[in-house]
């Protein structure tokens, strides 16, 4: 007879492997940091991110220009990939939410 612990671990082991499977996940910055070093960084340095002029206004902002040139670049990035680096991005050069500069 299982237990009534058993039977909870075993759903949360089945959720978990669940929502692993489908890839939801949280963004992940330090991802984002590497893919952006190798795909993004030797077209822009950061002055890119921090002139007075920048086109990116607001969260969204950045993840659309993040996905905009992961498919200009044809990277085959997906969701997650797109989050990763408007995370870094945003965290980086950005405050969480805002587009005031960070630094």
């Amino acid at each position: 007879m299982v237990s009534q612990y058993g039977t909870i671990l075993g759903v949360m082991l089945l959720a978990g492997a669940l929502v692993t499977h489908t890839g939801a996940r949280g963004a992940s910055p330090v991802r984002g940091e590497g893919l952006y070093r190798n795909h993004c960084l030797s077209c822009h340095e950061s002055i890119a991110h921090i002139r007075e002029n920048r086109r990116a206004r607001s969260l969204t902002d950045i993840r659309r220009w993040v996905a905009r040139w992961a498919e200009e670049l044809d990277l085959g990035w997906g969701a997650d990939e797109v989050e990763d680096v408007t995370s870094y991005l945003n965290r980086t050069y950005y405050r969480p939410g805002d587009v005031s500069l960070a630094r």
